[in-house]
């Protein structure tokens, strides 16, 4: 949670400084008559470091929010998350409840055999219509999971 706020603060302070330079800098571009050179100048603001930054940014908070997200054509969500098994706890319906070293919590959507220890490395993938599947680094078995927090 402190991870989000910290991101949150960090993007509106760094964001407002961006469009401030990112204004000036499309001003000076305007300014140029040559085509090619106009061009020139616009190419080099899209691939100057700070945009790298942002973008940076935009993943972090992409993965803060993996699982939570709704139905949308974003084509620009990341595909999948790397974490570690924090603690494992089974629901009052025997599914598996795990939270993870990235402060998120996934719970099982049916129940089976699918072992899941404190310590494991696990990487939880995007399946098609919104489905998350939850893997073990030590194994090729997936199981169906769902972002609780």
């Amino acid at each position: 949670m402190h991870r989000l706020l910290l991101a949150i603060s960090i993007a509106l302070m760094t964001s407002q400084q961006l469009v401030a330079d990112t204004t000036t800098r499309l001003q000076i571009c305007q300014t140029i008559a040559n085509d090619s050179e106009r061009l020139d100048c616009y190419d080099a603001i899209a691939a100057s470091p700070k945009n790298t930054e942002q973008q940076n940014l935009k993943t972090e908070l992409q993965k803060q929010d993996f699982g939570k997200e709704t139905w949308s054509k974003d084509n620009d969500k990341i595909t999948q998350i790397t974490a570690t098994i924090e603690a494992v706890k089974k629901s009052n319906y025997g599914k598996q409840i795990i939270s993870l070293s990235n402060q998120q919590t996934w719970k099982q959507q049916a129940k089976s055999n699918f072992k899941l220890r404190v310590g494991d490395k696990i990487t939880i993938e995007r399946g098609s219509l919104n489905a998350f599947f939850l893997s073990k680094d030590s194994s090729s078995k997936k199981e169906k999971f769902i972002r609780v927090h």
